[in-house]
């Protein structure tokens, strides 16, 4: 039987070859991360589930600014949190930070080999909804690791503070009447944040992260067969840390969309109850201009259309390519069985 120690070390020696400078429980966490995620862009999984969380937000958005016109805002402010919520859902099934069975309180046996296993430990299956918006703690959790790893290793041209992970850490933890209360330029704060990760892509040096992925594979590979991985376990983590690789770019495009996507779940998600119910500590009437939701919609609505426009355009492409991937598939069994 493998041990896990020897696997350990030779994560840790590739880690400080390639100049990775992170824990060995950061090498995991992102690891896990870019598994789930590189799965979810090979494979046809919950496409048209998340081709329908699209659809729903679109519509949702198309409402929101119909009734800002008319100026009914509480209605407007509540399809609002639902186009948010229902992106946020669908990238993150998209990206594999969350599961379909996530959105419904289900838990899963782990399966896999002892890498995957190993990598998974720590994974939880919580319910995630509007109220328990674990999403945001799952998301804010791998950022802050990814962009910790890019900071360390002077991979971003102009650094992220810390303090601005810390921000979102604490405007999480406010109770949701706070957090509805908050004028505009308490919300604009995090507007700024979101147009920080919306263009992370653009600050990262691409060309350094690239040798330095291409160090880590390298060293990492030939130290797990010193320790006797199975062949099956060496080929996935090949394949996955080439595509890594190849695809760092759109990987940290994608990353930085869904920070701003976890900032506006975070700034609209206590709207859900109070915009409806005039039994609240916050009541329908009470939507209106001077509270910060509304007089911040302008703002929103442009961020929230660029990011519906780009997932639309993303999913488009994916369904192609996994389309593509499933027939050459398929031809190959089809000629390896005439064979």
């Amino acid at each position: 039987m493998t041990n896990i120690k020897a696997i350990q070390v030779a994560i840790n020696t590739a880690n400080k070859t390639a100049g990775l400078n992170i824990s060995l429980k950061d090498v995991l966490e992102l690891y896990q991360y870019l598994e789930k995620y590189i799965h979810n862009q090979t494979h046809i999984r919950n496409a048209e589930y998340i081709s329908s969380l699209l659809y729903c937000a679109k519509e949702d958005y198309k409402a929101a600014k119909l009734l800002s016109k008319e100026k009914i805002w509480s209605l407007s402010v509540y399809h609002l949190q639902q186009a948010v919520e229902k992106i946020s859902k669908g990238y993150g099934l998209y990206l594999g930070i969350i599961k379909k069975n996530d959105l419904y309180g289900r838990k899963k046996e782990i399966k896999g080999g002892l890498l995957t296993k190993l990598f998974r430990k720590n994974d939880e299956n919580k319910t995630i909804s509007h109220i328990t918006p674990r999403t945001f703690f799952i998301f804010l959790n791998n950022m802050e690791k990814v962009i910790d790893c890019l900071n360390k290793c002077n991979y971003l041209k102009k650094k992220i503070n810390k303090s601005d992970i810390d921000k979102l850490k604490k405007y999480i933890e406010r109770k949701p009447e706070r957090l509805a209360k908050m004028d505009k330029n308490e919300i604009y704060v995090y507007l700024e944040l979101c147009k920080k990760f919306i263009k992370i892509d653009k600050n990262v040096d691409i060309r350094q992260l690239r040798k330095t992925i291409k160090k880590f594979k390298i060293d990492l590979l030939k130290n797990l067969k010193k320790v006797n991985l199975p062949e099956h376990e060496l080929n996935s983590i090949d394949r996955n840390l080439t595509y890594t690789h190849e695809n760092i770019d759109k990987i940290i495009k994608l990353f930085g969309i869904s920070g701003c996507i976890f900032i506006l779940s975070v700034i609209t998600y206590p709207h859900f109850s109070y915009t409806r119910y005039p039994d609240g500590k916050l009541k329908p009437t009470d939507y209106k201009p001077g509270l910060g939701i509304v007089d911040s919609l302008d703002k929103i609505f442009i961020i929230l259309g660029n990011i519906i426009k780009n997932f639309d355009v993303e999913l488009e492409k994916h369904l192609k390519r996994v389309t593509k991937n499933a027939h050459l598939h398929r031809e190959e069994r089809r000629r390896g069985l005439h064979h």
